[in-house]
């Protein structure tokens, strides 16, 4: 494990290069934010993503990347809003998953306290 964190060190450090040699091309961005989420570098993460949706508000993967940081960090309402605005993008097929997926993990986190609900 620590020599998988070792290689998600190193590409977030070459990510950090190439995106100060060309700052505008998102994708270095996004796969930066995929090695801090790894890293559980959450906020960095989130403002990577960020960074990316501010060039290009319609980007799908940096949306559904942010809502799944937005979870991991059981920051409910946060992930719902991202999911979805999935569908005003045409992606209703994404938003009905990530939307499942959030009702999965919900459930998960009230069942640790026996408590349930039915939807």
């Amino acid at each position: 494990m620590a020599l998988e964190h070792q290689k998600y060190k190193e590409a977030e450090h070459i990510f950090s290069q190439a995106i100060e040699l060309n700052a505008s091309f998102t994708p270095l961005w996004t796969q930066r934010a995929t090695c801090r989420t790894f890293l559980k570098k959450y906020e960095e993460a989130i403002s990577d993503l960020e960074c990316v949706l501010s060039f290009n508000p319609k980007c799908t993967q940096s949306i559904i990347q942010k809502g799944n940081i937005h979870l991991e960090l059981r920051q409910f309402d946060e992930a719902t809003i991202l999911f979805e605005s999935l569908r005003q993008l045409g992606e209703t097929k994404s938003a009905d998953a990530c939307l499942k997926k959030l009702k999965d993990v919900q459930e998960l986190e009230l069942s640790k306290f026996g408590v349930y609900i039915l939807f």
